[in-house]
């Protein structure tokens, strides 16, 4: 039986699209009044609004809304005829009406969740009070081709084999030759008899029965004629194990499960709103999903808490981690095309209170490397970088917290690097993108190849550039210093607030002064600061609190984003970074000898020209890159 809602439905739906930041309840209001005379399509209603970005944005929002599309079973589904509801009209507006049997009420289907807010006008239209229910694309748009025609019957279709049997469906089941149930080629897992209904109202999960098989009569074996041929049994096709990759994020076939089409449509959300990382994080009361974009998390319709198991086991099983295992940590990744894009997503799963915590790292496979100029160094930064990169040996640090954007600032400073008479060789852990030209080995510590171990193998290998992902203890930084003295160009990084700690970290670490002092040539501090949004952008006079910030001269006009659909209303699109560059001079070489404080090397540097992180971050605000808010998130106030 399908699961339909009704008319009274239609504030819970203004309220899912008020909570997630897409519609206020007005807007819903006024479309309802437009389509009465218009008579569109509800959703090209609201594209014409500038509510939605288009007349199928709807069907995107299937998952934030909570309502999972249900299975058909064609054979019991039949056409209701109705003079009202042509073909066209039908196939315009996504609706068919339709009824599980001769006694059956009839019951409107559609495949995109906000017909709901039209079901009122729909019922006007047709003269039936009929409920609606949410269905797959492809079984609309099987319906649809039945419109035409309601006379036939609801059987399925002559297959080319007479032979051949008719295509399993939710309500009908192959024989099996066993009481057991087959494992699924799909999940690896034993194929459960039932589907467990969602407790939740806004999610409706088949619930396939199965039927019992009546035990077959006795045969008597009859001996085979001799002179017959043996009879060779068609060779069975083999069932291989899941693996990682790669995978492909795309509408779920007729017979996918349901949950394979939830975390499916979980990363092509994610793709599509620009994330970085999916956190799937289980709760006492429900399962929480949440996108990081810019990052910044953002909140998104969660699945039901009962689906949390069967959404951890599938992700589990795409990343290859053993799904029996629940009580240690796990790493995998996987390789998947969702909205036509490829990415390389990492997987880490932690035992927590409530189930297991999943993060994934979505990394565009596609994405073209930025280059040096592209990083957003001002002119008088870059130069100074592009000097201290194009020295012949000695090492260059790049500091700063997790997700600040020190990979991007070394992988461009490689591309400027990679000549065909330069050999560059990296150790990272892991890869995050390959590099045309460059040797790049994979730390890998289950068998001895840490940082260390590799960056000795590599010295033997003879390098002109070096690249190591990290300095984690003192046996790389060692390491690492003396690769810089004997002649190597060294790119690392520290996990640093500011760019003096950089050199005092290195101390701390065991290696002494005078080693730091003739080894590094230059550091540099990041942070990654969100852009206001180019769509919506627009320029105003700065607050006195902006202006007391900004100092003199005090800017005429400040940047600032409205928030529109482009940027879902926050009013930031994209990042750009904010820069804080050491290069040692023959003063701040003495105090490190010295073992001077990183705040008197700081205080030094910036009397010698450096500009400080919260400096340069002025400087972005001043030029309308991003806001006086971002910058002070991102920097403490003695940066």
């Amino acid at each position: 039986m399908l699961q339909a809602f009704s008319i009274q439905r239609v504030d819970w739906l203004k309220a899912q699209l008020k909570e997630l930041g897409i519609a206020a309840p007005e807007q819903v209001d006024q479309a309802q009044r437009e389509q009465e005379a218009s008579k569109e399509r509800f959703g090209a209603v609201l594209a014409r609004l500038g509510v939605l970005r288009d007349a199928e944005a709807g069907k995107r929002l299937t998952l934030q809304l909570g309502w999972m599309p249900q299975r058909c079973a064609m054979q019991s589904i039949m056409i209701v005829p109705n003079n009202q509801l042509n073909a066209d009209w039908c196939r315009i507006h996504h609706v068919a009406l339709v009824s599980q049997g001769p006694e059956s009420p009839p019951v409107f289907v559609t495949d995109d969740p906000l017909t709901l807010a039209a079901l009122g006008w729909v019922q006007r239209r047709t003269g039936i009070s009929a409920d609606l229910a949410l269905v797959r694309e492809v079984d609309l748009q099987e319906l649809l081709q039945r419109v035409d025609q309601p006379h036939l019957a609801a059987t399925p279709p002559p297959t080319a084999n007479p032979l051949a049997a008719p295509p399993p469906t939710a309500s009908v089941k192959p024989p099996a030759p066993a009481p057991t149930v087959a494992p699924s080629p799909t999940t690896n897992k034993p194929a459960p008899s039932t589907v467990a209904q969602a407790k939740s109202p806004s999610i409706a999960v088949p619930t396939p029965a199965l039927t019992a098989v009546p035990p077959a009569a006795p045969v008597t074996p009859k001996p085979a004629p001799p002179q017959a041929a043996p009879v060779v049994p068609p060779p069975k096709p083999s069932v291989q194990a899941p693996v990682p990759a790669p995978h492909t994020s795309q509408p779920a076939a007729a017979g996918e499960d349901p949950i394979i089409q939830l975390v499916d449509s979980l990363l092509t959300e994610a793709v599509r709103m620009r994330a970085s990382d999916i956190h799937v994080e289980p709760l006492a009361d429900k399962l929480r999903v949440r996108y990081r974009v810019d990052g910044v998390l953002h909140d998104v319709s969660s699945p039901p808490k009962p689906l949390q198991g069967s959404v951890t086991s599938r992700i589990k099983i795409m990343a290859g981690l053993n799904i029996a295992e629940k009580r240690h940590p796990q790493d995998g990744r996987l390789e998947v095309v969702a909205d036509t894009r490829s990415l390389d997503v990492r997987v880490s799963t932690l035992p927590a209170l409530h189930g297991e915590s999943i993060v994934m790292r979505l990394l565009n496979r596609n994405q073209s490397l930025v280059g040096v100029r592209e990083l957003g160094l001002s002119e008088a930064e870059y130069v100074r970088w592009e000097q201290l990169i194009r020295r012949p040996y000695g090492m260059v640090l790049v500091t700063g917290p997790t997700g600040s954007g020190k990979t991007t600032t070394l992988y461009a400073t490689l591309g400027f690097l990679n000549r065909p008479e330069r050999k560059l060789i990296t150790v990272e852990d892991p890869v995050e993108y390959q590099l045309s030209g460059v040797n790049q080995v994979s730390v890998k510590p289950t068998i001895g190849l840490t940082f260390a171990a590799g960056l000795r193998a590599m010295l033997r290998q003879a390098p002109d550039v070096i690249m190591v992902g990290e300095i984690r203890d003192a046996e790389t930084a060692q390491i690492a210093i003396q690769a810089a003295l004997t002649g190597h160009l060294v790119f690392s990084t520290l996990h640093t607030n500011d760019s003096p700690s950089a050199v005092t970290r290195l101390m701390d670490m065991g290696i002494a002064p005078f080693l730091v002092a003739s080894t590094v040539q230059g550091a540099m501090a990041q942070r990654l600061v969100r852009k206001v949004c180019g769509s919506c952008r627009v320029m105003r006079p700065p607050t006195p609190e902006e202006v007391a910030f900004l100092g003199e001269p005090a800017p005429a006009e400040v940047a600032e984003g409205r928030g529109c659909e482009r940027c879902h209303g926050s009013g930031y699109f994209g990042r750009v970074g904010i820069y804080e560059l050491l290069v040692l001079s023959d003063t701040l070489r003495g105090l490190v000898v010295s073992k001077s404080q990183a705040s008197g090397l700081k205080q030094q540097a910036v009397k010698e020209g450096m500009r400080t992180l919260r400096d340069d971050g002025r400087l972005k605000v001043r030029d309308g890159h991003t806001t006086m808010a971002e910058i002070l998130k991102a920097t403490p106030e003695s940066h």
